[in-house]
């Protein structure tokens, strides 16, 4: 006798098979032998709305669903964490220098906004069941929203600077356009970091692929804003080559160059 409540006992037999009440026909033998005759794998059945997981050792299960969301969340925490870091660096180095070119250079470029990736059905378009489409629909809007968090923008905070006395010299512009490079590798490695969907890749590189490209578009953020400050420091450094020349005509010596903190 069959322990799945949906299977009609009147209508099976040897000759008939297993009839089953949702489909409203016999079952294959795959079925009765992996749900029809087991109370409690019977829950996983797809007729009876289950997610054929015993049939199908990838199907899209909570516990993957909630093992991609936690390796996901860890990524985008690590990355916040790493692009909060780099803006109290960023900003600290640069307000010292009261290079006020340097700053507003700084400014027009971190708080530009970038774009973010979509999973867009990649997940929904590769499972079999409807409970698994509704699994698949769920975790792509929670993942979505995560890499949405990614906006670096949100975290520049403003550089307040008088520009009155400046006290830079290029070494300081070297040690923040450093900082640019080594905080763009730093962020990027932790945006791209594994996705732990149980091993099944047809639900871990959609996932991964949108985290690549979400560290595609920081990383341009990045280098603009390293242009923004090789700007700063090429004309700063024009401007003091100009000084030294019109010293130089004057037939004066300068024990120190202009009082720019050189």
């Amino acid at each position: 006798m069959a322990n799945c409540p949906n299977v009609n006992q009147e209508k099976s037999g040897p000759m008939n098979g297993w009839f089953c009440n949702v489909c409203g026909e016999p079952v294959d033998s795959d079925f009765y032998t992996n749900y029809c005759d087991d109370i409690v794998n019977c829950e996983y059945c797809p007729y009876n709305g289950g997610d054929d997981r015993i049939r199908n050792p990838e199907a899209l299960t909570e516990e993957i669903c909630d093992s991609i969301r936690q390796s996901v969340r860890l990524n985008i925490d690590r990355g916040i964490c790493r692009i909060q870091l780099f803006f109290e660096k960023l900003c600290g180095l640069a307000v010292q220098t009261q290079y006020e070119y340097l700053c507003r250079n700084i400014e027009n470029e971190t708080t530009r906004r970038i774009s973010q990736p979509s999973l867009k059905g990649q997940i929904t378009d590769v499972v079999l069941t409807d409970i698994e489409k509704e699994r698949a629909e769920e975790l792509e809007k929670d993942l979505n929203h995560m890499f949405w968090e990614i906006q670096p923008a949100d975290f520049a905070p403003p550089i307040s600077v008088s520009g009155d006395q400046l006290r830079v010299s290029s070494s300081d512009l070297q040690e923040i356009i450093w900082l640019v490079e080594n905080s763009s590798y730093s962020i990027g490695d932790a945006l791209n970091g594994k996705v732990d969907g149980g091993g099944i890749s047809k639900y871990e590189d959609p996932v991964s692929e949108a985290q690549r490209e979400l560290e595609i578009y920081v990383d341009r953020y990045m280098r603009d804003i390293l242009g923004a400050v090789n700007e700063a420091k090429n004309t700063y450094e024009h401007g003091c080559a100009l000084t030294f020349s019109s010293i130089g005509r004057m037939g004066t010596l300068s024990p120190g160059g202009p009082k720019w903190g050189i």
